[in-house]
């Protein structure tokens, strides 16, 4: 059986048992261990693991917690997914590598050399739906982080650049990339919308969301090895680089030209 039906089936049996207290389920969880573990499968083990943590967070059934810790929630994606010794997450407040202008929420990069560092994620975090800021302000906000790690990889050299952004509204999250075409034209993608699960009642979620994830890493991983594998010399994209510095830049988004994919988890 394939890896993810497998983690979904039992994402089901979690979000299926209406026990009184964790009890059922955590003995269900290890049981899914357990199997995870004989089968030797490393991907298995870590939707179980994942599985564990989230049911973990969430220490009374069937009592939903207030939506403003999105940030609490995929910290634990984080954890599971994105490896300490190849990626270097940020999850307190700390500007771009290049720019004291714009701090994100929450950041990971990875490390060209023994000194430089290159911001690859970046995540913009609203605490509910109900934020004072409006949703353009944070997409703008969102699309200039963006073009800054973009031109940082242009300025290096980097072949196939491309940057990523996660804009989290309560628990809906959208993904996106960007890239600069060779008209000079900032690309800005609507890559993979999803939902954060808000209680142990919504488990189901979770191999998706894992998936997605998933996804994401070997995205990043490849644009990480790009990075180190960066030969000298300029790229011929140099010239079309803009500055957004403190100012709003004209940005194409496009949800019918895509030149990388249709989706992330493509």
């Amino acid at each position: 059986m394939p890896t993810i039906d497998r983690a979904v089936i039992w994402a089901n049996e979690f979000n299926d048992l209406q026990a009184p207290d964790l009890k059922t389920r955590q003995q269900a969880v290890l049981k899914a261990k357990m199997e995870a573990s004989e089968s030797d499968d490393s991907l298995l083990i870590m939707y179980t693991d994942f599985l564990e943590s989230v049911l973990k967070f969430y220490k009374t059934l069937n009592v939903n917690d207030t939506k403003d810790n999105a940030l609490d929630r995929l910290k634990i994606l984080y954890r599971h997914v994105f490896n300490e010794n190849e990626h270097i997450t940020n999850p307190n407040t700390k500007h771009l590598e290049t720019s004291d202008h714009y701090i994100p929420d929450y950041k990971v990069s990875c490390r060209g050399n023994l000194i430089k560092l290159f911001d690859v994620l970046i995540v913009e975090c609203k605490l509910n739906e109900k934020s004072f800021f409006p949703h353009k302000n944070d997409y703008l906000k969102l699309q200039l982080e963006m073009q800054i790690i973009l031109n940082e990889l242009i300025i290096n050299n980097v072949d196939d650049h491309v940057s990523f952004d996660l804009l989290v509204k309560g628990l809906k999250c959208k993904m996106y990339m960007m890239w600069l075409q060779h008209d000079g034209q900032y690309i800005c993608h609507e890559a993979q919308p999803f939902s954060l699960s808000d209680s142990t009642d919504q488990t189901l979620l979770c191999p998706s969301i894992l998936s997605v994830f998933l996804a994401l890493k070997e995205k990043i991983d490849a644009l990480i090895e790009r990075i180190h594998n960066r030969k000298k010399g300029k790229s011929n994209l140099l010239s079309y680089i803009r500055k957004g510095f403190d100012i709003p830049i004209i940005i194409s988004d496009s949800f019918l030209h895509d030149t990388l994919s249709d989706t992330i988890s493509a």
